[in-house]
């Protein structure tokens, strides 16, 4: 096969190495063959690495080990006694570890939830396996803080963020029927210089593709259940006509299930976003498709400064600083997602929820899929969880009493509508 020629030449590549071999790291897993694997790729990279097989292992590492601390674990999720989440959380709340590292999740799992109790844990970044050896080497630069982009003179690492805008002037057809949806995406987007056109269903988006022609849209990001003609059918109606070389699409949807990935690629998708939105990820995304030379960037701090985090609201049915969190530190745009969910739920109707069980299309089905991403998206787990439990019932067989989660929906949403007057009045 023929291949460009890598702008990191092997000198600038192993003086960037160089910059990292003073990196301390300890992998914490269960199974011994995925811990030789991990252990020989980390020293291919000249890190000093220690294994452990268990979570009370790696704390007990970590501990007796305070006068020459580790920098970063890699974490497992699944292990017996004691996994990988707890164990992190013990970490972080440790007074008897002298300097608490960074944490990188590692799991053979994408779950929504999983990711999310994660974040909650304070674990810094998160790896899907099976792991190869760039994607482990990307994440520990980008979760350590460091920038893949090397300087021309001497070819010295740079430690700064990288904050070139790779998105300026790029022109992205959102396809997304949801209004909340809509905005978290435009927000993003526009805040980088992306000139943003929407279509709320497929049928739109190949309308608006073919009028202005392939080349005028650098990217497509198709949700894939919407009205009138859903993303699976419409990027197959755009495949026929143009190939992936000629127009990027990308999937965009709050699916998690297991073979939703595999099917997106099938239709001729290239890639997949996952909803609620994360703005890192998001973006990082969006400049690996639009920028072949983008290994990895990262765009937002992960925390929020003292003074945004003063201005947090505080809600009761409402884990406000996650969401903000992952909206990128931006309160403002929280609010307006606030705003936008009143108004579309405050009159919520069950019986007219119901009465939509008996049409011939999925619209049934696709509200409990919107509720469920909009719900993640504004911070309420509980609503998140009934929304997903009914609908992974509807579309997988599994036998529930519908009825008492639509109850169980109703009070939430109530307790949620009624907080949410009172803030948005004052």
């Amino acid at each position: 096969i023929e291949l460009e020629r890598s702008e990191m030449d092997k000198t600038r590549y192993e003086n960037f190495i160089k910059d990292l071999k003073d990196l301390k790291i300890l992998v914490c897993d269960d199974n011994e063959t995925f811990r030789t694997i991990i252990e020989t790729t980390l020293q291919s990279f000249s890190l000093n690495v220690k294994t452990v097989e268990s979570g009370f292992d790696a704390i007990e590492e970590l501990i007796t080990n305070n006068d020459d601390p580790y920098d970063l674990v890699l974490m497992d999720w699944n292990m017996p006694e004691l996994d990988g989440i707890e164990t992190s959380k013990l970490i972080k709340n440790n007074k008897s570890i002298s300097k608490v590292p960074i944490i990188i999740m590692v799991s053979a799992y994408s779950r929504d939830d999983l990711i999310a109790s994660a974040e909650q844990a304070g674990i810094d970044s998160f790896l899907i396996k099976p792991i190869n050896h760039s994607t482990l080497f990307d994440s520990i630069i980008s979760t350590m803080g460091y920038s893949r982009s090397v300087s021309s003179n001497g070819g010295k690492s740079s430690h700064e963020y990288d904050k070139t805008n790779l998105l300026q002037d790029k022109r992205i057809l959102l396809v997304e029927d949801n209004e909340i949806n809509q905005l978290v995406a435009t927000d993003i987007l526009e805040s980088y210089g992306v000139k943003v056109d929407i279509a709320d269903n497929g049928l739109k988006a190949i309308e608006k593709i073919k009028e202005n022609g392939a080349n005028f849209y650098n990217l497509v990001l198709m949700d894939l259940h919407m009205p009138v003609m859903d993303g699976y059918k419409a990027t197959k109606e755009l495949r026929k006509e143009y190939t992936e070389g000629e127009l990027i699409i990308l999937a965009m949807t709050a699916d998690a299930m297991s073979g939703i990935y595999e099917k997106c690629i099938e239709v001729g998708m290239q890639d997949y976003i996952t909803k609620p939105i994360d703005p890192q990820k998001f973006v990082l995304t969006l400049s690996r498709w639009l920028n072949n030379n983008v290994k990895n960037t990262r765009y937002f701090e992960k925390s929020l400064s003292i003074n945004n985090r003063s201005n947090i609201p505080n809600f009761e049915t409402l884990n406000a600083e996650i969401s903000i969190k992952k909206l990128g530190g931006n309160i403002t745009l929280y609010k307006k997602l606030l705003s936008k969910f009143y108004n579309s739920y405050s009159n919520f109707d069950l019986e007219y929820i119901k009465s939509l069980k008996h049409k011939e299309d999925n619209e049934y089905i696709r509200y409990f899929h919107t509720l469920k991403g909009v719900s993640g998206t504004i911070g309420s787990d509980p609503l998140y969880r009934i929304a997903r439990n009914i609908e992974t019932s509807l579309l997988e067989n599994i036998e529930l009493n519908i009825d008492s989660q639509l109850e169980l929906m109703k009070n939430c949403l109530h307790k949620i509508i009624s907080e949410l007057q009172v803030f948005l009045e004052h």
